[in-house]
This record gives C-alpha cells, sequence and structure tokens, in this order.
C-alpha cells in the first residue's frame, strides 16, 4: 500500500505580496535626503526604465519585441513606484526621525564661506572680462571700409573757402618714406571750432587743365601724390564732348580693383540722376589743383595709410552762370607689389 506523500497536503499557495525589507536600511542615516533624492529618481525616471525606439515598420516580429519590452518596463516602473511609496508609509507609520527631523539652521560661518566664493568667482569673471579688452600700446585696426558708395563724384557742398593751390605735380621718388606722426600735447587737442559757411566766388579759383592719359609712374610715387593724380583726372567734366562715365574711367588706372567696383556710375541710378540733369543744364566742371594730405589721427604702415584730398570745381551752365563745388575725399592708399601707390576704398568718416 502506497503511503501519501506529505508535500502534497502541505502545499501552499506562493507569496505574490511584493518582497518587503526587514527594516529600512535609510533609517537614522544622515545622507538619508539625497539617497532617498536618488531613489526617486532610479523610480521614476531611472535610465533603464527608457523604452526601445521606434522602429521602421509597425509591425512584424521586431514591433511585437518592442511592445513586449515596453510592457515589461512599465510593470517594472509600477514595482519600483510600490516599493517607493512603501518605504514612505514605512517611515511615517514607524516615527522614522529623518523624516520628520526639524530643521536646522545652517551655520553662519557656512553662509560666510558661501558669499566669499561667489564674490571670488565674480571678481574673477571681472578680471577676465577686463584684461580681453584693449591692450596698451597694441596697434589699432585700419578705419573700416566704406563698402556702400553710391555716388561717382564725392561732391560736398558749395560753401567752402578754397583750399591753397600747390602744383599738381611731384618729384616723389620711389624710395618716399612716410613722416612721423606728431605727439599729442600733454594738455590735449582743443575742439574744433565750427566756421562760418559762405559761398566761394568763382573769380577767386584758380582752375588748371585737366592732365591726359593714364597717371605716369612718378604721379604714383607716393600716397599723396597718387590721391592727387586720382582726383585730378574725375573732377573735371563737360556734358557736351563726354559721356556719361568718361570722368571716372579716366581716374581708372590710380585705383584698385576693389574701389573701381563701386566708384564705377555705370548702373548706379543716383550718379544717372545727376548726370541727366547736369546735361539739361549744359554744365561742364573746370577744377583747381587737388590738395592731398595724410590724416594725422588715422593708423598708416608703410604700405597702407589715409589720404584726405580735395579740390575746388567751377561749374558753368549753358546760360553763363557759375558756382562753385568743393569736393573732397577720404580715401585708403595702398602700396603695391611693384611700389607704385593706388586708390583703394573709401575711409569710414571721410
Amino acid at each position: 500500500m502506497a503511503h501519501p506523500d506529505p508535500a502534497r497536503h502541505n502545499f501552499e499557495p506562493p507569496d505574490t505580496t511584493p518582497s518587503i525589507p526587514a527594516a529600512d536600511p535609510l533609517d537614522g542615516d544622515t545622507d538619508r535626503p539625497a539617497q532617498v533624492a536618488r531613489q526617486v529618481r532610479r523610480a521614476l525616471w531611472g535610465s533603464d526604465l527608457l523604452g526601445p525606439r521606434p522602429g521602421w515598420w509597425p509591425w512584424g516580429s521586431g514591433a511585437r519585441a518592442r511592445a513586449q519590452r515596453r510592457r515589461e518596463l512599465r510593470k517594472l516602473g509600477a514595482q519600483r513606484r510600490a516599493e517607493l511609496h512603501h518605504r514612505f508609509t514605512h517611515g511615517l507609520d514607524h516615527g522614522g526621525d529623518a523624516v520628520r527631523a526639524p530643521w536646522r539652521p545652517v551655520p553662519t560661518s557656512r553662509n560666510i564661506a558661501a558669499i566669499a566664493a561667489v564674490a571670488a568667482v565674480i571678481a574673477a569673471v571681472v578680471g577676465v572680462a577686463w584684461s580681453m579688452g584693449d591692450e596698451p600700446g597694441a596697434a589699432p585696426e585700419v578705419p573700416g571700409e566704406q563698402r556702400g558708395e553710391p555716388a561717382p563724384t564725392e561732391v560736398a557742398s558749395t560753401t567752402s573757402t578754397a583750399p591753397a593751390n600747390t602744383p599738381s605735380g611731384s618729384t616723389s621718388s620711389s624710395t618716399w618714406s612716410l613722416p612721423d606722426q606728431p605727439p599729442i600735447p600733454a594738455a590735449g587737442v582743443a575742439p574744433t571750432q565750427a566756421q562760418p559757411r559762405t559761398a566761394t566766388d568763382p573769380a577767386t579759383v584758380n582752375v588748371v587743365t585737366a592732365p591726359a592719359g593714364p597717371p605716369a609712374r612718378q604721379e604714383l610715387a607716393g600716397p599723396q601724390d597718387a590721391a592727387v593724380a586720382w582726383l585730378s583726372r574725375w573732377c573735371p567734366f563737360t556734358t557736351t564732348e563726354e559721356r556719361f562715365g568718361d570722368a571716372e574711367r579716366r581716374a581708372r588706372p590710380a585705383m584698385t580693383d576693389a574701389a573701381w567696383s563701386l566708384f564705377d556710375p555705370t548702373g548706379d541710378e543716383r550718379a544717372t540722376r545727376s548726370w541727366h540733369q547736369a546735361t539739361a543744364a549744359g554744365e561742364t566742371g573746370r577744377c583747381s589743383a587737388a590738395v592731398a594730405q595724410l590724416v594725422p589721427s588715422a593708423p598708416r604702415t608703410a604700405e597702407r595709410v589715409v589720404v584726405r584730398v580735395t579740390a575746388d570745381r567751377v561749374v558753368t551752365t549753358a546760360t553763363g552762370a557759375r558756382y562753385v563745388e568743393s569736393v573732397s575725399s577720404t580715401r585708403v592708399v595702398l602700396r603695391q607689389a611693384d611700389g607704385a601707390w593706388l586708390v583703394d576704398l573709401a575711409a569710414v568718416g571721410g
């Protein structure tokens, strides 16, 4: 006769209650807030709770595997949240001192140390920003170049007094050197006094014959000579014997390619309107000898200087009326590889 198996009579169903630790190991721990924060982060935003990325196809074995993995992760997240809830309720029910610990003020010395550290950081940032500013003795940048020169001729208002006339020719050689900049007075520079403008009498302007042909090598031996050769060729004009842009094209050999691309009046609506108005009035312009000067306040090098060149233009209309225009331009002049100087873009403020 067979004996009954005792294991069958002592069978108990498996316990499905989540496992609860016998005691909260965090009770009484001085670092409890940080550990609780880590447990909350792990239960709610743990990196191992991230589901798989979406696949290319919403069906097939891959899609079923991803769906199964998401269900497992949701179940795992629910289990962690249940354990976290138990830990909190267990600590409150059993009177955990760490949960209901009274607030204790931060020592004054620690507050002072924190404020001093913040002040030191701010001072360091300010010091670095200050040191990155303009360094003493650093060479200033060359004045910016005016990229949008709309008018082919640079004409100021008809009110300034004519400058002293000097011959346009020059005996400068290829060994031209820049003069030293005068020192700044210790007392500073006196402010410029605005002078009242008066109309210039055309009879007082000594006009000269415009140079013919492209500038010779000697005319481009220095930056001032090049500026004089440039303005002397486009300043005079006539609407009865020339076409639109002929005056500017006479000055093209004394200019760089970049300067000519902006000085060329072709396609310039403002220059076209001005030419039509001059043509309707039958105007002709003759100019005095151009005068060029280095701008003392502008940075200069052996290859790059800023020059201001001026002249007076006497304009005569078809009716015989005459008036004077003051023509001026401030230009960067560049030394080329062959030693010749050519007029470049207009300087800012010129």
